[in-house]
């Protein structure tokens, strides 16, 4: 697998300076347009592992074996109702659970709705709810956590 593109600077075995003006994986060629020396101007073929990038290291990789134990997925956290109320005793965790209610609001009550459109403009606009807003704010969300954990699970109501 040859590791530069088109554009990226190069050097050959013996010093030459250029850039890559085309790349050939199949042949692993690269062809270089010199920068410098009597060749300055022409463009060339090399043979992919007789160049190099401009730190010395080789532009021909070795292919990396993807072993299948490395392709483990692991299962994604699932959230629950009393994990999602112990985060609202965070400020931080308020104003976040605000805008995920406010991009669901079609799964609130239609009384809270105007009051979360309201904290999440204000939370998008830059600043953090405090005092009673951030009061009625935590409970709005702790009394709508039931949505707030479908959100973090990815699940819909």
């Amino acid at each position: 697998m040859i590791t530069v593109s088109v554009g990226d600077m190069v050097k050959t075995g013996s010093n030459f300076v250029g850039i890559v003006i085309s790349v050939d994986e199949e042949a692993s060629t690269v062809r270089m347009q010199h920068l410098d020396g009597k060749h300055a101007g022409e463009s060339y073929n090399y043979a992919a592992e007789c160049m190099h990038k401009m730190d010395g290291s080789p532009i021909l990789a070795e292919p990396v074996e993807i072993k299948p134990q490395n392709l483990e997925v692991k299962p994604k956290k699932q959230w629950t109702r009393k994990e999602i109320e112990a985060m609202m005793a965070e400020d931080k965790a308020v104003n976040r659970a605000v805008l995920a209610l406010h991009a669901n609001l079609d799964a609130l009550p239609e009384k809270t709705r105007s009051y979360v459109e309201n904290w999440a403009k204000w939370v998008k606009s830059g600043n953090t709810l405090s005092g009673k807003h951030l009061f009625y704010a935590r409970r709005t969300c702790i009394f709508n956590s039931k949505v707030l954990t479908a959100i973090a699970n990815g699940t819909t109501l």
